[in-house]
């Protein structure tokens, strides 16, 4: 019986100059190898969550510190003009979820939801990465990964992308209103002020 053409192993190889399935099928990363065949080749694969336990995610989950966090490697104190703990939680969900494809049925997201949850403000902003200023691209990537986490219709996520929308300026997009600020003044005690409203007109 002939094998059914595969019509996205078609458009890979017209679109360009060489077909990288081979190589990807070929990997010694299992996740790549995974999607790969998944979405490149429509094969009938194992949940997601198959992937869960694999050496690297393994690894990250076990840092994972009590309160949900991670530890920013190096450093041994607490800035508050920087909060490093949810910089390096950011670094690992990233990891976890877009290359693993965690959710929020495993614990660790979970937990590290909550962690991410807990430096959301009043004002519905994710806020400490860049002390007490505003950080919408900070922000608006940790609603993202929330997101495709599973956090989709909680409340906080609602908030934040409210947050995100009353940021925008006259033209539609976004500016990070610190970067406005000269560097000379940019100093310890700017990062710890109140944030710095945008000028929308940018």
């Amino acid at each position: 019986m002939k094998k059914k053409a595969n019509p996205m192993e078609n458009a890979v190889h017209y679109s360009l100059n060489k077909n990288p399935l081979p190589l990807l099928l070929a990997s010694q990363d299992e996740a790549l190898r995974y999607f790969a065949r998944r979405e490149f080749l429509f094969e009938t694969v194992p949940p997601v969550s198959c992937l869960w336990d694999l050496p690297e995610p393994r690894r990250i989950c076990r840092k994972q510190r009590p309160d949900g966090s991670w530890h920013y490697p190096g450093r041994t104190d607490y800035d508050r003009r920087q909060n490093y703990s949810l910089l390096e939680t950011y670094r690992n969900l990233r990891i976890l979820v877009e290359m693993y494809r965690f959710s929020n049925e495993h614990p660790v997201i979970v937990s590290a939801a909550e962690y991410v949850f807990n430096c959301q403000t009043e004002e519905g902003d994710i806020r400490g990465i860049l002390g007490n200023q505003y950080m919408p691209y900070y922000h608006g990537v940790l609603l993202e990964l929330l997101i495709r986490a599973g956090y989709g219709d909680d409340p906080r996520i609602l908030k934040g992308l409210d947050w995100l929308i009353s940021m925008r300026q006259n033209d539609g997009g976004w500016i990070v209103p610190a970067q406005a600020v000269p560097p000379r003044d940019r100093t310890p005690e700017f990062w710890l002020s109140d944030p710095v409203a945008p000028d929308r007109t940018k």
